[in-house]
């Protein structure tokens, strides 16, 4: 493994360390009726897995969110899976858990939409997107 997506891997396993439950899905996992706590923690433990393993998109990600203010309070207009659709068209696929860990990481403070949800809320400023969606539509207000 290269130096650099190990260093990646590492910032990402950073995060994971302080919500086990983080996942590519995203701050958990929405279980099917009738598995088995066993069938969960090894479909939970398979998408952890490929959570670290998602460096390229993690560092896009990263990257992206350079361009978002931080503001005191949470935003709860936008949760993590609408944002990561705006983020979207600009770094191609990302999964929420994704997204959930590089903002973690870019030190945005977060809390999940409401008990068991795979969603989490940023303190991560509308007029932010605002201002993307300008750029990108010409004045036209698209909020994720």
């Amino acid at each position: 493994m290269e130096d650099k997506q190990l260093e990646i891997k590492l910032k990402i396993e950073d995060v994971m360390e302080d919500l086990p439950l983080l996942n590519t899905e995203g701050l958990g996992l929405n279980f099917h009726r009738g598995e088995t706590l066993e069938e969960q923690a090894v479909e939970l433990e398979k998408r952890r897995e490929k959570l670290l393993e998602s460096t390229d998109a993690f560092e896009k990600t990263v990257e992206w969110l350079k361009q978002i203010k931080k503001i005191k309070s949470l935003n709860r207009n936008s949760s993590s899976y609408g944002i990561k659709h705006f983020v979207e068209k600009d770094t191609g696929y990302i999964t929420n858990g994704v997204f959930i860990a590089a903002a973690i990481h870019s030190g945005f403070e977060h809390k999940s939409c409401r008990p068991s949800s795979i969603n989490a809320f940023f303190n991560m400023s509308e007029r932010s997107f605002a201002e993307i969606s300008k750029r990108r539509e010409g004045n036209v207000r698209r909020f994720p």
